[in-house]
């Protein structure tokens, strides 16, 4: 790929995708009416980390070499992911992803829970008081 755009290439992407420990494909399921296919997971997230923090184009764009990761690597547990897709649309529906850290004894559970509920239409803030 080229170091001025994000694309990294397919050999990057081989590499990045050997950190994937597990997944399953879970088809024709109807979720709120809606027929869709659930993939879930699990990443080695360190190893992840290190891999990205190897690739030769990252480290160009952040003007570089690659930074260590090894520090913070061995806090990281693994991640876990599952995400549901919409099989008319091909949209995620909602994803929910899982990570533990674990650092001086102690435990964080950190969990980023997505839900889409609509598409194509004006998204309202509230206003300050």
């Amino acid at each position: 790929g080229t170091v001025g755009s994000t694309d990294l290439g397919s050999a990057a992407f081989l590499e990045l995708a050997r950190y994937v420990k597990k997944v399953r494909v879970t088809e024709g399921q109807i979720v709120n009416g809606e027929p869709t296919a659930t993939i879930s997971g699990t990443i080695d997230t360190a190893g992840l980390v290190e891999g990205l923090a190897k690739l030769q184009g990252l480290s160009e764009l952040a003007g570089g070499a690659a930074p260590d990761m090894s520090e913070l690597t061995k806090y990281l547990g693994d991640t876990r992911a599952a995400i549901a897709i919409s099989e008319r649309t091909h949209l995620i529906r909602g994803a929910v992803v899982n990570l533990t850290v674990d650092a001086e004894g102690r435990q964080i559970d950190l969990q980023l829970v997505y839900r889409l509920r609509d598409v194509n239409k004006p998204v309202r803030f509230p206003s300050g008081a």
